[in-house]
């Protein structure tokens, strides 16, 4: 044998081994006569159809890739069967005796919440196809999300009218009651608080009916020992309080609103305080002042002992909250306060023990917050504060002197949003002493985005103070927002030009002048004057404001 001979049968060798590796790679590769049907769908079949197969035989994600976009299916050419067709496809999920996988589920519910607040349906389609598959699913169903779906969907369909008293009366009302006995779920009962609030605020129901089938189960749901149902009910008893006569607000529903903003739970706290502010107004006479405003006053006291400390500027200063326990006492004095409060659990924790700032804020700090600019509207317009009277100002101020120190950018940001609403309500020299300083401080501020958020708000601060107070007050700190390092901080100011020019049109003419000399050349020395050039909304705006400058 010689050489050629060799390399042939080498060659061959090789080659059978290719074939091999290549065939042992095919059969690996190949599919079932199974697999190919599972994974291949009839072109023509309908989107209807496709659904039902994908649901019938796909894969858990082709499965849940269809429960999603579902609602989808709608047609309003063919609006009555287009419901029944989704209808039927979304019932075993929702309805299956064997539980299914609860993401199926809840996905499914999402898709029929959103079906139902679709455009265009007819109300009768929705009573007879859609509405018996949500009283089916909310009282099997144990599934949390499922419940928060479908509960959803019922109180659009009540305040839509598509449930009309009658229905309410002998369906859904004793339905909801029986959810919120305390044998059932967690979930349950939160579902019985989102559906009766529900029907309270569409007010389809007397005063006297509300009391009579179920102001009793609701008064019980505050008192839940599962903090999920107690900040339901503290979110809704507003909505209750409307709904049932004056009497039952003050020897029930007030009670119940305090011992809901002294609870354990923060978050149950921050629900009641928001309530709390909105009830202001549809209680009778005296009554807030009494019961919710100390309350209120005593929660921001307690925030500002128990949290100490402030945020940095720009200049790496550190702002602190004055939390003197004399001048506080004073203060709680003043509005009435005893002792005995049960403010435990006032905020979570806001700086760690290396002294490094935590991300999450209070939600009793963060509601207060939010709510501080409404409540001084309210309590000053009503009458139920002096604001001339320092003792019983002081701790309002105080707390807010503390939002505009608090360690986290968005409680600050949200002392920004309070600025107007405090220059609508303060006298000029109440504003500009125990305001003005705040306005300055949030200027300095180290975070551009609180920068900006005062940046934003200017034009109102401004329109409430009037032109010569927002002439002698808010020139400088345009000014400086205006040379902000930032382009976003001055883009803000740039972009609320038109809004806030014209306030500062002060009636005498050297004030005009003067004011919008310096206001006008900063506006153009801005970085966002001088980007203007490549963003032609932001150019729009910008001559926008120009145009509205007052006459000289």
């Amino acid at each position: 044998m010689d050489a050629m001979d060799i390399m042939a049968m080498f060659e061959m060798d090789i080659a059978a081994l290719g074939e091999g590796k290549e065939a042992e790679l095919s059969a690996k590769n190949q599919r079932s006569e199974e697999e190919i049907d599972r994974y291949t769908v009839d072109e023509s079949l309908s989107d209807v159809e496709r659904a039902r197969f994908f649901l019938q035989k796909g894969l858990p994600v082709q499965r849940l890739t269809v429960l999603r976009t579902i609602s989808s299916l709608y047609d309003a050419a063919a609006a009555k069967d287009s419901v029944a067709d989704v209808v039927e496809l979304l019932s075993p999920v929702l309805t299956r005796e064997e539980g299914g996988v609860e993401e199926e589920a809840a996905a499914a519910a999402e898709s029929l919440r959103h079906l139902v607040e679709q455009r265009g349906i007819d109300a009768a389609v929705l009573r007879e196809s859609v509405y018996p598959l949500l009283q089916r699913i909310i009282s099997q169903s144990t599934s949390g999300d499922v419940l928060h779906e479908a509960t959803g969907a019922v109180r659009w369909l009540i305040a839509h009218g598509v449930l009309g008293r009658d229905a309410v009366l002998s369906d859904l009302v004793p339905m909801a009651v029986r959810l919120g006995d305390v044998s059932r779920s967690t979930q349950q009962r939160v579902a019985c608080c989102r559906i009766l609030a529900g029907v309270c605020k569409s007010h389809l129901l007397a005063a006297d009916e509300v009391e009579r089938l179920f102001l009793k189960r609701l008064v019980s749901l505050c008192q839940d020992t599962e903090a999920d149902v107690r900040r339901t009910m503290a979110r809704y008893l507003e909505s209750i309080a409307r709904a049932v006569s004056p009497e039952r607000v003050r020897e029930e529903l007030l009670e119940e609103i305090v011992e809901l903003m002294r609870d354990e739970d923060a978050s149950v706290q921050g629900r009641a305080i928001r309530s709390a502010v909105h009830m202001h107004g549809r209680l009778e006479e005296g009554l807030f002042a009494e019961h919710l405003l100390p309350e209120l006053v005593a929660l921001m006291t307690k925030c500002v002992t128990e949290n100490p400390g402030g945020s940095p500027t720009r200049e790496g200063k550190e702002a602190t909250a004055d939390s003197s326990p004399s001048k506080l006492a004073t203060g709680l004095s003043a509005l009435g306060l005893g002792g005995g409060l049960n403010l435990g659990a006032i905020a979570m924790p806001l700086m760690t023990t290396d002294g490094q700032a935590e991300s999450q804020v209070s939600p009793v700090v963060s509601t207060l917050a939010e709510m501080f600019g409404p409540l001084m509207v309210a309590i000053v317009r009503g009458g139920e504060l002096d604001v001339e009277d320092p003792e019983k100002l002081d701790p309002l101020l105080r707390f807010y002197r503390f939002l505009a120190s608090h360690s986290e950018a968005s409680v600050r940001i949200q002392c920004a949003h309070c600025v107007p609403a405090l220059a609508s309500c303060m006298p000029d020299e109440v504003f500009s002493r125990n305001v003005m300083p705040r306005v300055q401080r949030l200027v300095d501020d180290g975070q551009d985005s609180v920068r900006e958020a005062l940046a934003r708000v200017l034009h109102g601060v401004a329109k409430e103070l009037g032109p010569k107070r927002a002439a002698e007050l808010l020139k400088s700190p345009c000014q400086a927002l205006l040379h902000d390092a930032a382009e976003s901080v001055c883009s803000a100011v740039v972009e609320t030009f038109y809004l806030w020019l014209p306030a500062f049109a002060s009636p005498s003419l050297a004030d005009r002048i003067s004011t919008m000399s310096i206001l006008v050349t900063a506006a153009f020395a801005s970085p966002a004057a001088s980007a203007a050039g490549s963003n032609w909304r932001r150019q729009v705006r910008f001559m926008r404001g120009l145009m509205h400058i007052p006459a000289l």
